[in-house]
């Protein structure tokens, strides 16, 4: 995950577009986070980990039964009661307004008794008045979608009607001292199991590949995946009534070369063919490509909003580290921060030093060319990962924890929870209560 990621593209293979590959494979495993956040790294199924207890892919999972399926429950919110406790007494003199941690989908499934109770001390001792909760992906989920039954992920929701985004509010939607935290769920763009039923929808590499994760712009912009999308964005909002509804990994890079995608970006720019290299190849890194495929994210985007803002929930999305200091977002990948913003609440800026390579531009150039341009609207989401390695050092973290924090005043998350271990969650309660 460099940057979660963060390479220029799709150009130059085996050079930056190579490790740009790696890369979104890596990310891809890892979701449903805690972009928010997040699937297979989180869960320790790379970098040669076993997977961690209770983790779950969509690709692994199995569900056999004879029972017919459930029905969704009523959803019941879970008052706010301070118990008689008392908030943290702050002594750091600079935080940030919002203080979050993404949970994953890794965190919700897991099976270990007092898991998510766990965790949600963890958030009141580091005085977390937000949090970010990843429900699944948009082929994979972890609570019953009326009339989308076989979209529910593992047994536990799919057999037994378990619904796993009411357990993770019911445990994180509270602070210890009766507040009711900011809460974000966060759903992804990935997909697996749909292109084992509609192949027709995954994106394509310029030599012909199908994507085993990524849809095509033809198939959101103008196909159905950018309708279930809204709908599903605003059940969530209807359903649960969060403070937003995310989208996260909703990016194109290598893999929007198919026929239906080609025939999408000859209509809407009005060229008779790829721009092409001096050699005959698709030139990959033409600006026309990066401004087709952020209209096409825009206009998904702003059906998201569309389907959310009238139950008063914001359309929130995640977005890839800039490669170019004076760029907002990657265009290229079709994540145009300035058009989405436009469209959409705010954006969560990954920030993934471990993961970043070569020359980029530095946090405190992007919070200048972005973050302070738009107060208010765009988070710094910090991640845990390190290339080839479990994650950044403690003393990196530490290092980069106080970076953002003195930079971003207004709403800074730390990525996954599932990969913090008490080191972790004390450099955190030091840097934001003292």
């Amino acid at each position: 995950m460099k940057a979660r990621r963060s390479d220029k593209g799709p150009r130059a293979e085996p050079g930056r577009r190579g490790w740009l590959r790696g890369l979104v494979t890596l990310l891809a495993l890892a979701v449903l986070g805690g972009g928010t956040f997040l699937w297979g790294v989180a869960n320790g199924a790379v970098n040669g980990q076993a997977p961690r207890t209770g983790a779950t892919t969509p690709e692994a999972v199995a569900t056999a039964t004879s029972k017919p399926a459930p029905k969704a429950k009523p959803y019941v919110p879970k008052s706010c009661d301070a118990g008689g406790r008392k908030p943290p007494v702050v002594t750091v003199s600079q935080r940030p307004a919002l203080r979050s941690v993404n949970i994953g989908f890794e965190d919700l499934t897991n099976t270990q008794p007092g898991h998510l109770q766990a965790l949600a001390k963890h958030l009141d001792d580091v005085d977390a008045n937000a949090v970010q909760i990843a429900v699944g992906r948009l082929d994979w989920l972890s609570f019953i979608w009326p009339g989308h039954e076989e979209l529910s992920s593992i047994d536990a929701v799919a057999v037994d009607g378990r619904d796993l985004v009411q357990e993770a509010l019911d445990a994180f939607g509270c602070d210890a001292h009766g507040q009711r935290r900011h809460v974000t769920l966060s759903v992804d763009a990935l997909l697996g199991r749909r292109f084992t039923q509609d192949p027709q929808l995954a994106g394509q590499s310029v030599d012909g590949k199908p994507s085993t994760l990524f849809g095509s712009v033809t198939a959101w912009s103008k196909g159905p995946l950018g309708t279930e999308m809204a709908q599903l964005s605003g059940f969530l909002a209807g359903r649960y009534h969060p403070d937003a509804v995310n989208v996260t990994e909703l990016m194109f890079f290598s893999e929007s070369y198919g026929a239906d995608d080609k025939a999408d970006y000859l209509a809407v720019t009005g060229r008779k063919d790829w721009p092409r290299t001096g050699d005959g190849a698709i030139d990959v890194n033409d600006p026309s490509i990066g401004v087709w495929r952020s209209a096409a994210v825009e206009h998904v985007m702003s059906r998201v909003a569309v389907a959310t803002r009238p139950v008063g929930v914001q359309a929130t999305m995640d977005i890839n580290y800039p490669l170019t200091a004076g760029v907002a977002g990657r265009p290229d990948a079709g994540q145009d921060a300035v058009g989405l913003l436009k469209v959409t609440d705010g954006l969560n800026l990954w920030y993934y030093p471990g993961m970043l390579a070569g020359s980029v531009p530095s946090i405190e150039q992007v919070d200048r060319d972005l973050v302070e341009q738009y107060p208010g609207r765009v988070s710094v989401s910090l991640g845990l990962w390190f290339s080839g390695h479990p994650g950044i050092s403690q003393e990196q973290f530490v290092s980069e924890l106080g970076r953002v924090d003195r930079l971003v005043q207004g709403s800074v998350s730390v990525t996954p929870a599932s990969m913090m271990t008490d080191a972790e969650w004390k450099a955190l309660r030091t840097a934001w209560v003292g």
